[in-house]
């Protein structure tokens, strides 16, 4: 499980308004308890999602894994709450 917050400046409001960028990766084959935090995460987070890379192991290939990155990191203006 991953938990990624887009945000460059760290000031102490900037992090508090970051967490509504903020959104939880779990792997496709991932155990169900994995998954489940990850899903306790997002939604202990207010405006977080959770994503699940479909059909990934603990070895996730690199492809999937910079797509869902570089989504992420190069949305702007938008919520992470964009479907998946």
């Amino acid at each position: 499980m991953a938990v990624l917050i887009r945000t460059a400046d760290l000031s102490p409001a900037r992090r508090r308004a970051a967490w509504r960028e903020a959104v939880c990766e779990t792997l496709g084959r991932s155990p169900g308890w994995i998954r489940r935090a990850a899903e306790a995460v997002a939604a202990a987070i207010p405006g977080a999602v959770h994503r699940v890379l479909a059909d990934q192991t603990h070895a996730v290939q690199p492809a999937p894994l910079a797509s869902e990155l570089l989504e992420f990191f190069t949305t702007v203006g938008s919520s992470a709450e964009a479907p998946h």
